[in-house]
């Protein structure tokens, strides 16, 4: 019979990457990661919003941003357990303001997606003493350059563009290994596959501000993306291993084959209230048609869902004594139904999320940025692989008035 053995990751794993493009980056940098990924209609002056274009002209300043990524796991389902973590650079991002106050731009690096995953099986002859072990796996991932511009009309109106440059390949391997009466074979043989993507993508958004009282705010956002056709060339390959993994023998089944990829169109909406730079709680609603490819090719596409609902607060920033009330703390939730499907069950994933920026002395805007996650991923009313994590993100944000003319009396 067949059974699953064990399970096996690197940074970033997930046994659901298996299908589609893998898991998609989360919404934004540190500060909004802490309040569960809103952004859509959540702005500050000090950071960088990468997530609506719209807003870029909120940063009145030059802004770099810096983020590294980390991740601990653990994977269950009804036979085995396994524990797996890493870290990783998550993200590069300034923006810089043409005329401030009224047209910002933004160029930056991060990731669009990933894939990692091991799972092998074992599966016995009845009628004989022949063993065969099979692995899949598959790494990789597709990254994004992007260039972004907002600029501000009719004194609360916001409108941007973001134009993002994707880039990538995703490696998929099918191993077997066969012995009988405890003798290994002396080869292994594996069907390797790669995609290497490319593909521009356009991003949209709108925002308005709206003045509650002299002190407090309410912000709305609205994000679309366009629908594309994402340029895939594919490789597949039919090789014979030795167990040091050297390739002895290679017959190439495809090479330089292309073809695209449908990316259907996302559309989102948030809000937030926010007063003065005090404090900020805000929510966001995103949808998008999953991909289907890579492991669920005949699969209905799945509704993808995003909610998220977090706020801010900073007790007092112009405070002489007290380093702690200059302090940023930051606190969300989230939920995804998720591009994954098993079954025809979609996969459901809920974060809680937490986080501070520390200022750093003498940089007005400046700080050092923090972000806990803890969460779960599972399938409604399936036993199928549960996975529970507990991720950090690490950055720092430095404001500057580069590039801006000053003026002197």
């Amino acid at each position: 019979m067949s059974s699953p053995v064990w399970l096996l990751a690197q940074t970033g794993y997930s046994p659901y990457t298996l299908q589609g493009l893998g898991e998609r980056h989360k919404n934004g940098v540190i500060n909004n990661q802490a309040m569960g990924g809103i952004g859509i209609g959540t702005a500050s002056s000090y950071f960088l919003n990468t997530v609506n274009p719209a807003l870029l002209p909120v940063n009145y300043l030059t802004v770099f941003e810096i983020g590294i990524s980390g991740e601990y796991r653990d994977l269950t389902d009804d036979n085995t357990t396994a524990s797996v973590g890493g870290a990783s650079l998550s993200y590069l991002a300034a923006a810089f303001p043409i005329f401030p106050q009224r047209w910002t731009m933004s160029v930056g690096l991060e990731p669009y997606s990933s894939v990692n995953y091991q799972i092998d099986t074992e599966e016995t002859f009845a009628t004989t003493n022949a063993l065969v072990r099979s692995t899949l796996q598959g790494e990789g991932g597709i990254s994004q350059a992007y260039m972004g511009h907002g600029v501000r009309f009719l004194k609360n109106f916001y409108a941007g563009v973001r134009v993002n440059f994707l880039f990538g390949s995703i490696t998929d391997q099918s191993i077997v290994d066969f012995t009988e009466d405890n003798i290994n074979a002396n080869f292994i043989t594996a069907v390797f596959e790669r995609n290497s993507f490319r593909d521009v993508q356009l991003r949209t958004g709108l925002s308005y501000r709206a003045k509650l009282n002299e002190t407090t705010d309410l912000r709305l956002g609205l994000i679309y993306d366009l629908g594309s056709e994402m340029n895939v060339e594919r490789f597949q390959s039919l090789e014979r291993r030795s167990r040091a993994s050297e390739v002895l023998e290679l017959d190439t089944l495809v090479s330089g084959e292309e073809s695209t990829l449908s990316v259907p169109q996302g559309i989102g909406f948030g809000f937030s209230f926010d007063k003065d730079l005090k404090w900020k709680i805000g929510a966001d609603i995103f949808l998008q048609e999953s991909v289907p490819f890579r492991g669920n090719e005949q699969a209905a596409p799945v509704q993808r869902l995003r909610i998220g609902l977090g706020g801010e607060i900073t007790p007092d920033l112009t405070a002489v004594k007290g380093y702690f009330k200059r302090v940023t703390y930051r606190l969300g939730v989230s939920y995804e139904r998720t591009p994954f499907s098993l079954d025809g069950n979609t996969v459901n994933d809920f974060g809680i999320n937490f986080g501070l920026t520390l200022p750093i002395p003498n940089s007005a805007g400046s700080g050092v940025n923090l972000a806990f996650l803890a969460g779960q991923r599972d399938v409604t009313g399936q036993n199928a692989v549960r996975e529970a994590y507990f991720g950090f993100s690490f950055g720092a944000t430095f404001n500057d008035r580069w590039f801006i003319k000053r003026k002197y009396d």
